[in-house]
């Protein structure tokens, strides 16, 4: 239930008729009034998010600067690069992100999306790796000990007289 009172709106629970919030009227047009106690403090968080990520990498230099560059680059959407970046470490493993941060460093790319593609491109790369053998041969093949034949450098001469 909403009602006007003396300058202020306030909210009521319907049900039980209890004050839910209480905000000053505002007397101008296109213009947003809040309450900053109403909204989630999001630098706890953030900062949270911050020690996360730099625990499980343990600070390495690459991610650093990284989420420095993309506090810099993107602020609106930092919170939830950092989330994201923390679920691509738990996903591809700390040494694939970080491979996948230098390489969004060297090209400007500051989008967790990039690195989650980037790591599950290293990954794979990887796992194909880690299917293939390698046999060294067990013995020189015959061709190997053969010696070319010399040639006299004058027979080469007489196609220039």
């Amino acid at each position: 239930m909403v009602l006007e009172n003396n300058g202020h709106i306030e909210l009521y629970d319907k049900e039980s008729g209890k004050l839910i919030c209480r905000h000053e009227l505002c007397p101008g047009k296109g213009k947003n009034v809040c309450d900053k106690r109403h909204h989630k403090d999001k630098t706890r968080s953030v900062n949270d998010l911050q020690v996360r990520i730099r625990k499980r990498t343990e600070d390495d230099p690459t991610v650093i600067l990284w989420l420095r560059n993309l506090e810099r680059e993107k602020p609106r959407y930092y919170r939830d690069n950092m989330k994201l970046l923390l679920h691509v470490i738990s996903e591809y493993g700390k040494e694939t992100v970080i491979a996948a941060l230098r390489t969004c460093l060297e090209k400007n790319i500051y989008n967790s999306l990039s690195v989650q593609e980037i790591s599950g491109s290293i990954h794979r790369s990887k796992d194909n790796m880690n299917g293939m053998t390698f046999q060294a041969p067990t013995s020189i093949p015959e061709t190997a000990d053969c010696h070319p034949e010399k040639t006299d450098i004058n027979q080469y001469n007489k196609f220039f007289e």
